[in-house]
């Protein structure tokens, strides 16, 4: 498990520049995904292991030895709407059965948005279009349990109204060379949307 984790510093505002990537923020809460073999194991943000809670992400279309990084959600399939309460009672259901039958009948979706090693590689150095190119290809397809997060080249403003037709939580901007340093960093900014009822299971943006 890692020491810490990256986190975005507080934009005042919605904008738009070329050496930026601008990705919206999920309902849920961070997690770590480790995969070594046939194992896979998950923790929180807060270093709390949860492998158990979600099975569904146990045997992933994953090529290679992985860890990466990004948000687990659970999506209405009829309305697509996210559902940052039940992930929340997910998170916190301990008895076996129950567990099975969640993961059966309302899987939750791991949307990814970066990779931190790979076949034992530490890539956190590397540049985040450099990562993000190792995560697509690392993925061999996208199921209805992980996803890439979408991004969108430069254009903040228009993410950012999007944003708000949907009423979603914010957006994140990356700066396009960053690196992936534990810690709170100005290279990744967040945009919260004040019309958005918050209901957060995990206080940090993109995590």
């Amino acid at each position: 498990m890692l020491n810490a984790l990256m986190l975005p510093e507080m934009a005042e505002q919605p904008f738009s520049d070329d050496s930026y990537v601008f990705e919206p923020m999920f309902e849920g809460h961070r997690l770590i995904l480790k995969k070594q073999g046939v194992e896979t194991r998950l923790w929180t943000r807060q270093k709390v292991e949860c492998t158990r809670q979600y099975p569904e992400l146990h045997t992933l279309g994953i090529k290679g030895d992985v860890v990466l990084d990004g948000e687990v959600c659970y999506f209405h399939p009829e309305s697509g709407e996210m559902d940052a309460a039940w992930i929340k009672r997910r998170l916190q259901l301990h008895n076996k059965k129950s567990i099975a039958t969640s993961s059966r009948h309302r899987p939750v979706t791991y949307m990814v948005w970066d990779i931190l090693f790979y076949n034992g590689r530490d890539l956190r150095n590397l540049p985040l279009l450099k990562r993000r190119s190792i995560l697509e290809s690392v993925l061999e397809s996208e199921e209805s349990v992980i996803r890439i997060v979408p991004q969108l080249d430069g254009c903040g403003d228009e993410l950012w109204k999007e944003v708000q037709e949907r009423s979603m939580k914010g957006m994140i901007a990356k700066r396009k060379t960053s690196v992936y340093t534990p810690r709170h960093s100005k290279e990744w900014l967040q945009v919260l949307n004040e019309q958005y009822g918050q209901y957060d299971v995990d206080v940090a943006a993109n995590g």
